[in-house]
């Protein structure tokens, strides 16, 4: 409808693109709703085999407020439960559980430029992690959007995991 958009697909699991991993094989859907002329909530799903992290589900919940026609401001929050996926995976065996907030805010400065900052906080099997980011959106066509920025994520009491697969805890980068 007009302010209705229902989504409904498979895919071959956990981030994949043309190879299943693991296999992998799981219903992925949802429905975005226009609450008001500025207002979109947007909900997605996804549950079954998810491939390389085992059977579980997720979903997402995001909230698109166009606050006028300069500045856009993006609520967002995922959750993710797995039994932990096959022998030889990060995880095997184990649950695991993430759930994960973030916050986006945007300046237009033109149809083809838009400045935009994001923070979120992360949480995985109890460690929590977090991140800041400022950056470009150049929009030269519209199917082309190129997106520099700068990141800063740490954190707190970092865990094994992370030592022992040698990944920076606390660091600023430039992508």
């Amino acid at each position: 409808s007009d302010t209705v958009t229902a989504y409904a697909g498979w895919t071959l699991g956990w981030d994949t693109g043309f190879n299943q991993l693991g296999s992998g094989s799981s219903f992925l859907g949802g429905a975005a709703v226009k609450v008001t002329d500025s207002l979109t909530a947007t909900y997605i799903t996804t549950f079954g085999n998810l491939g390389w992290i085992g059977d579980g589900y997720s979903h997402s919940l995001v909230l698109d407020w166009i606050i006028n026609e300069k500045w856009e401001y993006v609520f967002q929050t995922d959750t993710l439960r797995t039994n932990g996926g096959p022998a030889g995976q990060l995880h095997a065996g184990n649950p695991y559980d993430t759930v994960g907030l973030n916050q986006y805010l945007y300046y237009t400065i033109n149809p083809k430029l838009k400045l935009g900052g994001r923070a979120e906080w992360w949480k995985a099997d109890g460690q929590s992690y977090n991140e800041i980011t400022a950056g470009i959106n150049i929009m030269p066509t519209a199917n082309i959007r190129l997106r520099p920025e700068i990141r800063h994520q740490w954190a707190p009491g970092a865990n094994n995991v992370a030592n022992q697969f040698g990944l920076p805890v606390d660091q600023t980068m430039f992508a």
